[in-house]
């Protein structure tokens, strides 16, 4: 009788303890999910108040000739800034390969590197998607010779996840055809634009692959390496400013897809 007593003492007692992981467990699972929802709810609301500032500051420069281009800048990108709170933003980069226009942030450190690579730009949540970063050697203020920008490569198209349709000639051919090659870029220096002269399938991070100061050599390399051929004026092997946007590596292996832009205006 002892026995039976003691097992369905036991019996209840594991019953119990079962019972209260799994409403802790689901607890913390709703509390997670609340989480995560206000913080999309709080990203997407900063996303369309990023996309009125936008408007309402280039609407007010086509009213206005004697606003400068620089100043509109300025605004563009404290408007982002203060939309986003978060003010390592620098510049927003458009285009019509992208699925919408995306804030630049520039990270301080190598641990940055990593936070904004896995963050979306609001800082709060991790994210598969996380956030156009530039490289950190690269001069914030776009003053650098070559400065690169680095985006996800994701499956869903978003992000830099379109530059696939640039590894192909055909493909490529088409995009050019319809404007899609072409990139604007906003900052505090002004908006200029960009045009793809060079299309490459690298290996895994490397430092010499990405310079900032002049280097014409390189410049070279990466258009006869070019994945695509790609017929573009002399004139651009000397432009004023070159850009680098790199997806990150393939699931399949360790490659990415990088564009060496060149500024047309």
């Amino acid at each position: 009788m002892n026995k039976q007593m003691k097992k369905k003492k036991s019996s209840f007692f594991t019953k119990f303890l079962f019972f209260i992981s799994l409403f802790s467990f689901i607890t913390a699972i709703s509390i997670l999910g609340l989480d995560w929802y206000k913080s999309k709810q709080a990203l997407d609301e900063a996303n369309q108040q990023s996309e009125i500032a936008i408007k309402e500051i280039r609407s007010k420069s086509e009213k206005s000739d004697s606003l400068a281009q620089q100043e509109l800048g300025k605004q563009l990108v404290e408007a982002l800034k203060k939309t986003y709170k978060n003010d390592n933003v620098v510049a927003l980069i458009e285009g019509k390969i992208l699925p919408s226009a995306y804030p630049i942030v520039y990270p301080r450190n190598q641990k940055e590197d990593d936070y904004w690579l896995h963050h979306e730009i609001n800082k709060k949540e991790w994210s598969k998607y996380g956030t156009l970063f530039m490289d950190r050697y690269s001069r914030s203020d776009f003053g650098s010779w070559n400065t690169t920008i680095f985006g996800h490569r994701m499956k869903n198209e978003l992000m830099f996840g379109n530059f696939k349709y640039f590894e192909h000639q055909a493909s490529f051919d088409k995009a050019k055809k319809e404007g899609k090659t072409r990139f604007k870029i906003t900052s505090a220096q002004g908006t200029h634009y960009y045009e793809i002269m060079a299309v490459r399938i690298t290996k895994l991070y490397d430092r010499r692959f990405f310079p900032n100061d002049l280097n014409e050599e390189w410049l070279k390399q990466q258009v006869e390496k070019s994945q695509i051929k790609i017929d573009f004026p002399d004139k651009a092997m000397k432009a004023k400013h070159y850009i680098t946007l790199s997806t990150c590596t393939e699931a399949t292996g360790p490659m990415r897809t990088v564009l060496i832009l060149y500024q047309v205006d």
